[in-house]
């Protein structure tokens, strides 16, 4: 009887483990994409910061990044990735990037919102 019932503890506590949502539920849920338009840095910093709220690892951080770009700053990242080893160097390029987008002409795009340095800029990175 008592076997039993230790039994049913272990599979409870199984069940409870698997019960946490798991590190790409919490991106899906609780993040906002980039797609290379608008703020980057802001960006960059709110998502970091929802890392830690979060308690992502270092690792599921570095991993989320594919999860977490989108159009331009997609194809951005994956023309880099061969040399982004590391949430660091992410981080590194990442800024790099933006640098290099603030410091280009600024052109309106008439209707968008958006200016062509926001949204060209990620073709040339």
């Amino acid at each position: 009887m008592f076997l039993c019932e230790r039994c049913k503890q272990h599979l409870q506590s199984c069940r409870q483990v698997r019960a946490r949502p798991t590190p790409l539920d919490i991106i899906q849920a609780h993040f906002n994409k980039y797609s290379g338009i608008g703020d980057a840095r802001s960006w960059l910093l709110e998502t970091m910061n929802r890392f830690k709220s979060q308690r992502l690892r270092r690792d599921d951080q570095f991993e989320a990044i594919s999860l977490l770009l989108k159009g331009e700053a997609y194809l951005w990242y994956t023309a880099n990735i061969e040399i982004i080893l590391n949430f660091e160097i992410f981080n590194k390029l990442f800024l790099e990037q933006c640098v290099a987008s603030t410091a280009s002409t600024t052109i309106s795009i008439r209707g968008t919102g958006a200016s062509a340095t926001d949204v060209f800029s990620w073709f040339t990175g």
